[in-house]
């Protein structure tokens, strides 16, 4: 009987001192295994951010590249004293002929000028290629002014004396041979200025506007075209162009035919 006794008592006090040192055991482990579990998101933590960083440095290269070889394929060659623009930052320009200058918002780069034509890279925030603008001064000859169809009531409306019908009328003959429609048209004031508005788009999800204005005696035509989700901030910031339209008090020259009007 006392030696079932004591063997009962030793049993109990080996389970009393083994159970403490197996927990003590597991939770050192589980301690080890959660220390190793953290280091090592620590780790990838860092390594995304190391890739992270190396990305946004990749893709300002890029963009710098982009906007230099730009800025050397324009070739344009202004005349002293009368550029003050600067690539992708807006400032006052001045048309070719001397006759006009105007205020770009920022992002609107001088691409490039042919004849009297001057045309625009219009870019986003990020330097994205979001769309493009035409200035151009407008010549049509007595007969097709006198000539065009009166369209939608435009009445004896007039620019410099040309009918917004032969307006209209030299931007359906640009449009048409691209599938291009006309959507609407309009007489609105800008910046205290009268403009006529004819809305143009095609099949391939492309918007243009044409804005007619008439400067110190002279029709000028500003062209921006743009996908069409791109149509409404756009329309804002040509607005704000035309509003800076400017004379610039210098000797008239022979009128030069643009392209909208050919």
């Amino acid at each position: 009987m006392l030696r079932a006794v004591l063997l009962s008592l030793i049993v109990m006090f080996s389970i009393a001192v083994t159970i403490p040192l197996t927990m003590t055991t597991s939770a050192h482990g589980t301690n080890q295994a959660a220390s190793q579990s953290q280091r090592s998101w620590r780790r990838r933590q860092a390594r995304l951010r190391r890739k992270r960083a190396w990305w946004r440095r990749h893709r300002a290269a890029l963009l710098r590249r982009r906007r230099q070889m730009a800025a050397r394929q324009s070739g344009f060659s202004p005349v002293a004293g009368r550029e003050t623009v600067s690539p992708g930052r807006g400032g006052v320009y001045t048309d070719p002929r001397g006759m006009v200058n105007l205020t770009l918002p920022a992002g609107w780069d001088r691409a490039a000028v042919n004849g009297s034509e001057t045309k625009f890279t219009i870019r986003a925030a990020d330097g994205r290629p979001v769309g493009t603008a035409a200035l151009a001064p407008v010549n049509l000859s007595a007969q097709a002014a006198s000539g065009a169809t009166l369209v939608r009531g435009a009445g004896r409306r007039t620019l410099a004396g040309v009918p917004f019908a032969a307006l209209r009328r030299t931007i359906i003959d640009k449009i048409v041979m691209g599938n291009g429609f006309v959507v609407n048209d309009a007489e609105r004031e800008i910046g205290g200025r009268r403009v006529f508005a004819v809305v143009t788009s095609s099949s391939a999800d492309q918007s243009s506007v044409y804005y007619f204005t008439e400067i110190d005696g002279r029709l000028y035509c500003l062209e921006v075209s743009a996908p069409s989700h791109m149509a409404v901030p756009l329309a804002q910031q040509t607005e704000q162009v035309i509003a800076s339209f400017r004379a610039v008090n210098t000797p008239t020259g022979p009128a030069i035919a643009s392209g909208a009007g050919q």
